[in-house]
């Protein structure tokens, strides 16, 4: 087995805003020994403002970034390598991936008209692993306490607390801190770090789940705690399969199996005795031993959870159906009400291309000149596609360049698209990163400096102001 840790420094905090600007990954053995590593930057896309917050974090300078490759060039180098990588039998691995870096290079890839998923198809999430290990393996590795007396799972503090060298928000710093902190856990803990492994390819949840009456995992909002329960069956969205908390009696639930509106309410009540197991997630799932490890449980016993187990069995049909018509009634109620006009960048999980539309879509990309590109644009039929397209064209393109492809109008056009987006004041609502946002946010992040006497960060932000100010003057006129 290879593993393949990766980490990535974007410009917002939003994945689907998002740009990646640096992304580094680390290639090893099971052994942890390096076979391979790299790293990419891209320059910020014409058509996307950058967060300040963002890049006064991940540090990078806008001049350098603008020396880099374009956006597509570096996702070009970047299939090609993680693709090779793949191929080699590389499980993908980050540090809060799942919530933020898979998303957001899934996103990347799809407006850029490449398939996204790309490290899908085997992958974890080294974060859970970590709660994970806190909960099971209690005092294998060392974490730091914040003022609440709870847990910090953050990268920097967790490799600070257990000796691991860091150099914290560079993308190869925090590829190299999540691998070597995987090896420690893989050390520590190797029972939780096994189970980490068991589930990376989704095909594999739902035999676990059917096959093991009763089991454990981890769940962390606020404070991570050990859950312990049983399989319903796969809810209303592909993959993702209800479990039943074994802390709720079934007796409660089979009462009012009959009535609805009283069963919505044992539905809906806090905790809620339904929890979702995602299998494109990588549960990690353990037995049922560690349940002793939660109070409620362990007062509950073992026996009882055994008992409480074979009665959903024997009902798991009835609870399931129940559960199921609730659900899906109120799914096609949010979507009918949900009446919000997506753009392209938005349409992920709903765009859906066909067999000839992805084949096209390779074309696009691999067309060298400009006349290959503009014969293949020409065959795209849905105007979604072709937004996509035109928005790439116009990143990858001089002015020149472009009107070869398309012509002058269309340019003119989508810098109108860009500006409706990037000046408008709609906040978090809006497609793209907004200029007037940022702007609000330099001018507080100014004075602080200016308080702190903070020349370095000053000079930073006075940079920041100057790029965004330079984007804003070429769009005004597009309004």
């Amino acid at each position: 087995m290879m593993f393949a840790w990766f980490d990535i420094e974007s410009d917002s905090g939003a994945c689907q805003k998002a740009s990646v600007l640096s992304i580094s990954g680390v290639l090893t053995n099971d052994n942890f020994q390096v076979l391979d590593e790299f790293t990419l930057e891209a320059r910020p896309r014409r058509s996307r403002p950058v967060e300040v917050d963002a890049m006064l974090v991940n540090g990078l300078d806008i001049d350098h970034l603008m020396k880099q490759d374009t956006y597509g060039v570096m996702l070009k180098k970047l299939e090609e390598k993680f693709t090779k990588w793949k191929s080699m039998g590389a499980v993908f691995v980050g540090f809060n991936n799942s919530n933020y870096d898979t998303p957001l290079l899934n996103h990347s890839l799809f407006v850029n008209l490449r398939w996204p998923y790309l490290t899908n198809s085997e992958q974890f999430d080294l974060l859970p692993v970590v709660r994970s290990v806190n909960l099971f393996a209690p005092n294998s590795i060392s974490l730091e306490l914040n003022d609440k007396n709870l847990p910090i799972y953050k990268l920097e503090s967790v490799c600070k607390m257990n000796n691991i060298k860091t150099k914290s928000h560079t993308s190869l710093g925090d590829t190299r801190s999540t691998l070597r902190l995987g090896e420690l856990l893989a050390k520590k803990a190797p029972e939780v770090f096994k189970a980490s492994l068991a589930l990376k390819r989704k095909a594999d949840v739902l035999p676990k789940l059917e096959s093991t009456p009763i089991f454990c995992w981890m769940e962390a909002w606020r404070v991570a705690k050990i859950y312990t329960g049983t399989l319903i069956g796969e809810g209303v969205y592909p993959g993702w399969y209800w479990t039943y908390d074994l802390r709720k009696s079934p007796e409660e639930i089979l009462s009012v199996i009959n009535d609805t509106d009283l069963f919505k309410k044992e539905l809906d009540a806090s905790p809620k005795f339904v929890r979702t197991q995602k299998a494109n997630r990588a549960p990690l799932l353990m037995d049922k031993k560690y349940a002793l490890l939660d109070d409620v449980y362990k007062n509950l016993g073992m026996k009882e959870l055994e008992r409480r187990q074979k009665v959903i069995s024997n009902n798991r049909e009835d609870i399931f159906n129940k559960i199921k018509s609730i659900q899906q009634s109120r799914l096609e109620e949010k979507m009918e009400n949900d009446q919000r006009k997506l753009e392209p960048e938005q349409m992920i999980y709903k765009l859906n291309p066909s067999i000839e539309e992805r084949k096209l879509m390779d074309a696009f990309n691999l067309a060298e000149t400009n006349d290959e590109k503009k014969k293949i644009f020409n065959k795209f039929k849905r105007d979604e596609i072709k937004i996509l397209a035109e928005m790439v064209i116009y990143e990858e393109h001089t002015e020149e360049d472009f009107i070869k492809i398309l012509s002058k109008r269309d340019y003119t056009r989508i810098k109108k698209r860009i500006a409706s987006f990037i000046l408008n004041n709609d906040g978090d609502d809006s497609v793209f990163t907004n200029i007037p946002a940022q702007f609000a946010r330099l001018d507080t992040l100014k004075l602080q400096a200016e308080n702190d006497e903070d020349n370095e960060k000053m000079k930073k932000l006075i940079k920041l102001d100057k790029y965004l100010f330079n984007m804003q003057s070429n769009y005004e006129k597009y309004i």
